[in-house]
């Protein structure tokens, strides 16, 4: 009762619905409609006229519908964020995993709700929903690592799956869970859900910037360094890149859905095989920790743009493996050789044709063979017109 008075006294809160199908739209809007306290300011369908509509309109609330949390749907979310950071955003969702609901709720989204739980779920979520960004007083003193957990466990991810996509212990998770439900004043996760919707909490206002980009990895010196080092340079809110620091395989799994280039930071990267893993596996920059004031920001400008930045002395150690420079000291005879051979020709007819023995031509091929790095006629073939040591054949 006290709740509907409270509703009366103060004017509607404006919603904005956004859902792809029309049917469904039309439903959810006249359902918010009938919400106590709740006008809806316009039903949707496009993400377009959804941004439109949230410009026009100011809407304390947007409900949005999600389908697979792809680049276009985080993209949304995005620019929702920017053109109205106040409106607090509500994701449906049919049943997304644990990586998706992280990336959603970094995306912009204040809270997700799944579709299976029904109509009172997301109702629980729009009468609970703040109409500001928190305050730090507000938040209770939680951390940036317990506000996204709080997301999480909000959105009804079980420990496990919280633990994988943060690349922590379960343990951890726990330990962070205690301390949330204490800092709230809560026993579950509901009562956990319920207030942090009632104080407006979203994990992004308290880690700012720096760690907007970050994809976990285990916490310490390095992770903490790439932090400062992104909020000194001021870069923006969600960087045009993923940046993965010491990633466990969880780390890695979550950053390849995205869509956006990857730089990874570890100091593994000394070695050349660290790199040409990272690199076969779609990283764009690859990072040892190093001098990351200056290196860093480049990185994140480069990719952006299209560019591969690596390592150099392990890349220069694999392109040298992978394209010997141009042999400078053969000899007369063994261009020789290697000619005949272009011209496929046996070591018999290369005998004949130069009037050496055979020996003396195996012998001429052994040591042409040691300088080109390879171990027989076809790979020495293909590398010398690689090196452009022998023109390439001409047409059939």
């Amino acid at each position: 009762m006290s709740d509907t008075m409270n509703n009366q006294d103060r004017p509607p809160r404006k919603v904005v619905v956004r859902c792809l199908d029309a049917l469904l739209r039309d439903a959810l809007a006249s359902w918010v409609q009938a919400l106590p306290g709740h006008l809806v300011a316009g039903a949707v369908t496009s993400g377009p006229e959804l941004l439109r509509l949230c410009t026009l309109r100011s809407p304390h609330l947007a409900v949005v519908e999600i389908r697979s949390a792809d680049a276009d749907e985080l993209r949304l979310l995005d620019n929702l964020r920017r053109c109205r950071p106040r409106t607090y955003v509500v994701g449906v969702h049919h049943s997304l995993d644990t990586h998706k609901l992280l990336r959603l709720h970094r995306a912009g989204a204040d809270r997700l709700v799944s579709s299976r739980y029904g109509l009172p779920t997301l109702r629980a979520a729009l009468l609970g929903a703040g109409t500001g960004p928190p305050s730090r007083s507000a938040s209770g003193g939680l951390s940036g690592r317990e506000l996204e957990i709080l997301a999480l466990i909000s959105a009804g991810c079980p420990v496990v799956e919280v633990a994988d996509v943060l690349g922590i212990s379960p343990h951890t998770v726990t330990n962070h869970k205690r301390r949330i439900f204490a800092k709230l004043e809560v026993h579950s996760r509901t009562e956990a859900a319920a207030e942090a919707g009632r104080l407006g909490l979203a994990w992004r206002a308290s880690v700012g910037p720096a760690a907007e980009g970050l994809f976990g990895g285990p916490p310490g010196a390095l992770h903490d360094e790439v932090a400062r080092v992104l909020s000194t340079h001021g870069i923006a809110a969600r960087p045009p890149v993923t940046i993965l620091v010491e990633p466990t395989e969880s780390c890695w799994r979550a950053a390849e859905q995205q869509a956006a280039p990857i730089i990874v930071i570890d100091p593994a990267f000394r070695g050349r095989n660290a790199v040409a893993g990272a690199l076969l596996r779609g990283a764009s920059a690859t990072l040892t920790g190093d001098r990351l004031a200056e290196r860093l920001p480049a990185a994140i400008a480069l990719t952006a743009a299209g560019y591969l930045v690596a390592t150099g002395d392990p890349v220069r150690a694999l392109l040298a493996e992978s394209y010997p420079a141009a042999p400078t000291t053969l000899t007369p005879r063994e261009r020789d050789v290697l000619d005949s051979i272009s011209r496929g020709h046996s070591v018999r007819q290369t005998a004949h044709e130069l009037g050496i023995t055979i020996k003396t031509v195996q012998s001429i091929q052994r040591q042409l063979f040691s300088k080109l790095r390879v171990h027989n006629r076809t790979a020495a073939l293909e590398l010398a017109r690689r090196l452009g040591l022998v023109s390439p054949p001409t047409g059939t």
